[in-house]
């Protein structure tokens, strides 16, 4: 039976989705319909033909490093309206209590910050039953984690490495850890976010209260490809320290489109 849209916007709204592609109305954000009027996408009021005409203008394909660069040009004018949409600001937990703390997997220096805006928290009173690491059979990349060549061949062996040299409270580190080592997603050479949750899923943990561990910019992305997949039975939050003013203003605005097809398709079911 499908969910009625009114009642899921309703459901996401009430559920912080920080997203902030869309305002507490549901409307699209102001910040981004001054951003499609300054670089000249279509102003749609319909989040359908937004996320269409924001795509067909920013998205781009591949591993985000290798992206074309677009619009620096317009870097002063664009960035204050990405920080408006809370994509560069850190983002805390609300809550002192979770079932699980579930950190995203990524390229060493996004676990590393990951893992310690973990610490961060949990230093602050934030406590968990069980950890989480979505991550899985990616290739280290030869340039960016070079370092961890002769330590790890996976982004799963890399992830338990980094967290083997952190300093952690002994209270964290006894924590039960849940390893999640997902396969390359079908047409790709690595794990995506998406592919990583379904994984987890697979594994029918108990449902309880989630706090996932991202990075800016990404924070809203993620957030809304969890709200996405995971059950409503699990309360989602997702946080993150803050980052991205020095990314290419391509990897914003293709991070903008990411975010709102997820949200998309959480309102289209």
């Amino acid at each position: 039976m499908s969910i009625p849209k009114v009642f899921l916007l309703s459901w996401l709204l009430s559920a912080s989705l920080w997203g902030q592609v869309i305002d507490e109305s549901g409307a699209p954000h102001p910040a981004l319909l001054e951003l499609c009027e300054l670089v000249e996408v279509p102003q749609e009021k319909n989040l359908d033909r937004l996320a269409e005409a924001c795509v067909k203008a920013w998205r781009q394909t591949g591993e985000r490093w290798s992206f074309e660069n677009r619009l620096e040009e317009r870097r002063n004018e664009i960035l204050p309206l990405i920080d408006r949409l809370e994509m560069l600001r850190p983002i805390h937990a609300k809550q002192k209590r979770y079932q699980y703390g579930v950190i995203l997997g990524g390229l060493a220096s996004s676990v590393k910050l990951r893992i310690d805006f973990l610490k961060e928290e949990f230093n602050k009173g934030v406590r968990f039953d069980a950890l989480v690491f979505l991550t899985g059979e990616r290739t280290l990349h030869p340039e960016k984690e070079r370092e961890y060549l002769t330590v790890a061949r996976t982004e799963t062996e890399l992830m338990l490495k980094i967290w083997e040299q952190e300093e952690l409270p002994q209270e964290l580190r006894d924590l039960r850890l849940i390893v999640i080592d997902a396969p390359p997603a079908i047409g790709r050479s690595r794990p995506t976010t998406e592919s990583t949750i379904i994984e987890w899923q697979k594994t029918s943990p108990n449902p309880g209260s989630c706090l996932f561990f991202s990075s800016q910019p990404y924070v809203n992305y993620q957030h809304a490809v969890v709200k996405a997949l995971v059950p409503p039975s699990f309360s989602i939050e997702t946080v993150g320290c803050g980052g991205g003013k020095t990314f290419p203003i391509s990897i914003l605005l293709n991070t903008v489109t990411q975010e709102l097809e997820w949200l998309n398709k959480q309102l289209s079911h």
